[in-house]
């Protein structure tokens, strides 16, 4: 990576700070992370140094925010959050404008559509009534914690994190879609680019494909990758 300066942004930090601190709440019931807070800080005094103390500095706050989300939750959301030519800002946003990117039991075909277009239907209100008081029992001291959202259209907001959050709020809000509900914002110029790269990944697969990289089979290399990806997709059908 170069031009690794974004990645000292505060507002950036803000969104990694917020997904961390929901994630490892709902796990352990602690409301603060002292540990997480230094690694922030950390990062953030960084800022104005060359790229190999930010990449330095940056490294554990970033990797912890790619274990929680891409291998715990199996979310990929941090390609946005740390690309560099992607912007955040923290406001309002309004619940007909977002776009749901999970599938909910008993509603068919929920990904990609508009909470808008959600609530248009009598029985989808009924279930998400229902899935509403299931959704506090378990979220009570986390549903107003900000979801993440990334722009995709004039008017729409894809959910990175936060659907749940989300859909309980039109329910408690009487199914209003006009009402706006606290979020963290992203807009992309074009594809993401520049961003973190967990070191990661990178050991797994110098260590998985060790035998191969040695021998310079990229072929074999390209067939287990895809074996992998096809054992991933049976499980996610499961």
């Amino acid at each position: 990576m170069t031009n690794l300066q974004h990645l000292t942004q505060e507002i950036r930090l803000e969104v990694v700070k917020a997904y961390i601190y929901h994630e490892l709440s709902s796990l352990t019931g602690n409301a603060s992370f002292p540990k997480v807070e230094n690694l922030i800080e950390k990062c953030k005094r960084a800022k104005d140094s060359k790229d190999e103390v930010i990449n330095k500095e940056c490294k554990e706050i970033y990797e912890l925010f790619y274990g929680l989300s891409l291998i715990y939750k199996r979310k990929f959301i941090a390609r946005e959050v740390t690309a560099e030519n992607c912007n955040w800002n923290r406001g309002k946003v309004k619940l007909g404008d977002l776009i749901l990117s999970t599938d909910i039991d008993e509603i068919n075909g929920t990904r990609g559509k508009t909470i808008n277009e959600l609530v248009n239907n009598v029985n989808n209100i009924k279930i998400l009534g229902k899935n509403a008081v299931e959704y506090i029992k378990k979220r009570i001291n986390h549903v107003d914690d900000p979801i993440i959202v990334i722009k995709r259209s004039d008017n729409g907001y894809e959910i990175l994190d936060g659907n749940g959050r989300a859909l309980y709020k039109v329910v408690e809000m009487g199914f209003d879609i006009n009402q706006e509900i606290d979020a963290f914002m992203g807009e992309c110029k074009g594809s993401p680019k520049n961003f973190y790269e967990p070191w990661g990944v990178y050991h797994f697969m110098d260590e998985h494909f060790k035998k191969e990289i040695e021998e310079n089979k990229c072929t074999e290399i390209l067939n287990k990758i895809n074996e992998m990806l096809k054992k991933k997709e049976e499980k996610a059908k499961q």
